[in-house]
């Protein structure tokens, strides 16, 4: 076996200005595996692979998003996004258990800062046993992407996805509990949640003026009325509307939970997953989904197997006790990112 290193500037390009590009060339190799044949009496290509050539810590977020190389040989058009992500995870490989801990203890501190100015904290980890992946339809180069975080280069859950699907979990709670049948119904409920305003008694409205004031429209532009039942709701559930707007807030005031973004410990284990749109011409709004068509496989990066640390806090105990709850519901019964209709992103306990 033969292994040779293909010079900078030879069979793989960057899409990067000048500068940046020369710089990537004298890191970021090409390597490529060769074998004897005998029968042919040759050498023949059977592998190739990036391989930094420099041994320091990369961010890989910026590694992930920017730095991109991209074969130029013929017929290794194909693998330039496999060959591209198992760089990628070779890369992590090599930083991964350096950055976590530093990451954990930072966190600690700024918690114990709070708590020092009255606030409460709460937090507590659980395992994704199977796959997550935030961030994929996020803009990208390769199509699919995922989120790192800017400055650390980790995967990690944002503090805002933390909330939103937080917040998301507690409306289809609330959706259930009132009887509501029709989808379309979140809608409105969503806007009396974020809007009304209790202290300039929106639950003392008439009917027809509560329908008035909190109808919406939907995708096509239709106007969607409120159902007598959220009518109900308003007059005799201003607590629990209160209780929203506290831990969420609305557009006038701000929420009183800090939802902190949530990073992994431990370990973290990057993998390539894979869809295969069968229908390709369809989905682009082309043709009908027919059998004919030919599937399209997309790869994409995934978390598998990983334990996550939630952070949140408040100045107020009852609050922080329910967000508690409501969080640990939604991402055990819910998940948190994409696909999670499949199963992705789903959490439960250690």
């Amino acid at each position: 076996m033969n292994i040779r290193t293909e010079r900078p500037y030879q069979d793989y390009k960057f899409y990067n200005c000048n500068d940046t590009s020369k710089i990537l060339y004298s890191l970021i190799y090409k390597k490529s595996k060769y074998e004897y044949n005998k029968r042919k009496q040759k050498e023949e290509k059977k592998d190739w692979w990036y391989e930094s050539h420099e041994n320091f810590e990369k961010n890989i977020g910026l590694l992930f998003s920017r730095l991109i190389p991209e074969s130029c040989i013929s017929g290794e058009e194909k693998e330039n996004k496999d060959k591209y992500l198992e760089f990628i995870i070779k890369e992590f490989e090599k930083v991964k258990n350096s950055i976590i801990p530093e990451i954990i203890v930072r966190q600690k501190i700024y918690i114990k800062d709070l708590k020092r100015s009255g606030y409460e904290s709460k937090d507590f980890v659980l395992l994704c046993p199977w796959r997550l992946i935030v961030g994929l339809g996020s803009s990208h180069p390769q199509e699919t992407s995922m989120t790192f975080h800017h400055i650390y280069g980790i995967p990690y859950i944002p503090g805002s996805a933390v909330k939103g699907v937080t917040r998301h979990w507690v409306i289809l709670k609330f959706y259930e509990e009132i009887g509501l049948t029709d989808l379309k119904q979140i809608n409105c409920l969503e806007k009396i949640l974020e809007t009304a305003d209790l202290e300039n008694k929106d639950d003392k409205l008439s009917e027809k003026d509560f329908k008035e004031k909190f109808k919406t429209r939907d995708s096509n532009g239709n106007h969607i009325e409120p159902d007598s039942k959220l009518y109900d709701f308003l007059r005799k559930k201003q607590y629990r509307i209160k209780e929203f707007q506290n831990i969420f807030g609305t557009q006038s005031h701000k929420g009183k939970i800090i939802f902190f973004d949530s990073y992994p410990i431990d370990t973290i284990n990057l993998k390539i997953d894979i869809m295969n749109p069968h229908y390709p011409e369809y989905y682009k709004g082309i043709k009908h989904p027919a059998d004919w068509q030919t599937p399209v496989p997309i790869k994409f990066l995934t978390v598998e197997n990983t334990k996550f640390q939630f952070y949140l806090a408040s100045g107020e105990s009852n609050l922080l006790q329910e967000a508690e709850m409501y969080l640990k519901e939604a991402i055990k019964e819910y998940g948190v990112g994409a696909k999670t209709s499949l199963g992705y992103g789903i959490f439960r306990e250690e």
